[in-house]
């Protein structure tokens, strides 16, 4: 060191003065004359290792300057380094990023994207109740892992109806803009449509990417983050049919799943009704989470893999009901739901629409009934699910139930004319359910 280069603060090396080649920091100066000082240094490797030393223009030149702490920056650019340090290590953490968003999240939406980012990578499925705000926890989700560099490419699927919601919640929530992908740009463009090695935040019908050349495509391209939402309508089962072998029976939309699942870091199921009633259908949905899973390719090895299903299912999915939703003051988030069952003489009031009502019953019980004789209990339930589907119609209007009937006969026609001898043996639930063509999503839900 040169004579005016002495400062406190700085780290400095030097045998000479003491002795080792230990660092040290100048921690005092006092200047005794004008070619001498008094130094205090302090180790720091022993912080109680404090020397003090007379230095002369000879010790000075020993002095081998190592790092001077200088405070003189920008303070808003030393904060704004900080800041981009800590989002690097926070990909190392399961804490929850301040990330720039116009809501202020509820405890449970909160609690659940801490659940998820506990995991990796993240494979989960969000089954809350209606109205809990699925969308809002996939947007928080997404934010977190883009503040991570884990997001560059998102894909969300969703049905079409849902589009235009989840890209006006993106952009006014959490200020993202998604790409619509649409039938013209995938069928033009073929792979490069989904910016393979790109950044991009798409869209996209799940019944767009059912169909076959475009599945073909979505096979060749990878995404760091998958959001299905109404994944239950993603279904496969075990199919069980007298004097056969088992069956795995996986639909469009569920082979769309599989690729995707597939073909992703991180992927979320969003659900309001991830079990309804089969076993089989709920773990085939829980299996996309597992890519072990995805050897199980036939009916015996997967029954097998079920079984193990509440393994998979303890970390990997969550479902709260209303009930258990609070605000950050503790207090109920929905009012409580209070159930009454409203009686009333339909034949003194209706006496025609007391007769289409028994007609109808019986014409369910008559037509429907002979069909589960030899059936087990599922069967039974559906027969009861859609008794009640048409005595809803019925309290609705009669041109409500006059309109199923209708759709009903068209349905039964169909099936008639394209009625194969060799297919004598049909899945009776699935039979019944698509005879309502006019069945809105809330009832089919309901199955």
């Amino acid at each position: 060191m040169e004579e005016g280069e002495l400062s406190p603060g700085q780290i400095v090396l030097s045998e000479v003065i003491f002795k080792t080649d230990s660092k040290f920091r100048i921690e005092k100066i006092d200047k005794k004359s004008k070619y001498i000082w008094e130094v205090e240094f302090k180790s720091l490797n022993d912080p109680e290792d404090i020397r003090r030393e007379l230095i002369n223009l000879s010790k000075l030149k020993s002095l081998q300057l190592i790092q001077s702490e200088e405070f003189s920056g920008i303070p808003d650019l030393v904060i704004l380094g900080i800041q981009a340090r800590l989002i690097r290590l926070f990909q190392y953490t399961d804490k929850i990023i301040d990330v720039p968003m116009d809501i202020d999240p509820l405890p449970h939406q909160e609690l659940a994207v801490l659940q998820m980012l506990e995991l990796f990578p993240i494979r989960f499925m969000l089954a809350d109740e209606a109205g809990a705000g699925k969308t809002i926890m996939a947007g928080m989700l997404y934010k977190q892992l883009s503040a991570r560099k884990q997001a560059d490419r998102t894909l969300i699927v969703v049905p079409p109806i849902l589009i235009d919601k989840w890209i006006l919640e993106f952009k006014n929530k959490f200020n993202e803009t998604l790409y619509r992908m649409d039938s013209s740009a995938i069928r033009n463009n073929s792979v490069d449509a989904w910016q393979v090695g790109r950044p991009i935040k798409a869209v996209a019908s799940l019944d767009l990417l059912k169909r076959d050349e475009i599945r073909e495509t979505l096979k060749l391209v990878k995404w760091d983050l998958v959001i299905i939402d109404e994944a239950h309508k993603m279904t496969a089962k075990i199919l069980e049919r007298p004097n056969r072998a088992e069956e795995i029976s996986k639909t469009s939309r569920y082979k769309i799943g599989e690729i995707l699942a597939a073909n992703s870091s991180n992927l979320l199921l969003l659900t309001a009704t991830p079990h309804r009633g089969e076993q089989d259908v709920f773990s085939f949905l829980m299996s996309l989470l597992d890519p072990l899973a995805m050897d199980h390719v036939n009916a015996k090895q997967m029954k097998e893999f079920i079984q193990e299903k509440s393994r998979l299912s303890r970390n990997r999915f969550l479902r709260r009901m209303k009930e258990q939703m609070v605000t950050k003051d503790n207090k109920r988030l929905f009012p409580p739901r209070t159930a009454k069952t409203l009686t009333f003489s339909l034949s003194e009031n209706d006496p025609l629409g007391f007769e289409l009502y028994q007609e109808i019953s019986e014409y369910i019980r008559d037509v429907y009934g002979k069909g589960i004789q030899n059936e087990d209990n599922k069967a039974r339930v559906v027969v009861g699910f859609v008794k009640q589907i048409f005595q809803r119609r019925l309290a609705s209007s009669t041109f409500a139930v006059s309109k199923s009937l209708q759709n009903r006969l068209e349905k039964v026609n169909i099936f008639l004319n394209n009625f194969k001898q060799e297919e004598d043996e049909i899945e009776i639930s699935e039979e019944l359910i698509n005879s309502f063509g006019d069945m809105n999503e809330n009832e089919k839900e309901s199955k």
